[in-house]
């Protein structure tokens, strides 16, 4: 789920309340080769901030390993325990009920102590949200870089991050014209984010380039 945040942005009632329906529904984007589109909001059963509807961005190598999770043996015996309403949801605890923001926050509680516990001393302090603050600036570092005009590039994080309106936006360009981060490192993001590079990678680029934010 953590991994989700990361690749998408996507916030945590986002996906706790993603359905297998979403899985089954995404849409090349004919942008980004190896990217899907991944329909949110009002009318799908996924839940966003303020009811927004668009799309996440889900790098198809993520999308490949969610499907298999979603029919493997973990989860169904899972499903087989959830209530008729929850039973379509990607995301069940043990006992087969839906993730809700405290049972949420206790499993990144457990990640965290995991975490800690085999000496990765950078996540002590790791909060689920910095996982939406890495991706929106790592890919509006992206969007400056490849397109030349810059509200281009606002628009472009603005509906990948299903933000309400530009001015949460800005706070990736304020942030990035006052802690620059390394051409390398964007470019290590792109090649992860599409697939290029080895998700086996994840955690040390995770390491590199998490900060926290408010967005």
């Amino acid at each position: 789920m953590t991994m989700i945040g990361f690749f998408t942005g996507a916030r945590s009632e986002t996906i706790r309340t993603l359905r297998l329906s979403s899985l089954e529904n995404t849409q090349e984007d004919p942008t980004t080769p190896g990217i899907r589109r991944l329909q949110v909001g009002p009318r799908t059963g996924v839940k966003t901030k303020f009811n927004v509807q668009g799309f996440l961005l889900f790098p198809s190598q993520l999308l490949g390993e969610l499907t298999r999770y979603a029919y493997s043996v973990r989860r169904l015996t899972r499903q087989s325990q959830a209530s008729e309403g929850d039973r379509t949801l990607l995301f069940l605890t043990i006992r087969g009920n839906a993730y809700l923001e405290a049972s949420f926050t206790k499993l990144i509680s457990y990640l965290r102590s995991q975490l800690m516990a085999a000496d990765l001393t950078q996540f002590k302090e790791f909060k689920f949200h910095q996982t939406r603050a890495t991706f929106g600036t790592q890919l509006m570092r992206m969007a400056m870089n490849a397109l030349t005009n810059q509200v281009d590039a606002i628009v472009f994080v603005r509906d990948a991050m299903l933000h309400k309106d530009e001015s949460t936006t800005w706070r990736y360009i304020r942030f990035i014209e006052k802690e620059p981060i390394k051409e390398a490192l964007s470019d290590e993001f792109f090649n992860l984010f599409t697939g290029k590079t080895d998700t086996s990678d994840a955690m040390t680029l995770i390491d590199k380039v998490t900060y926290d934010g408010n967005t």
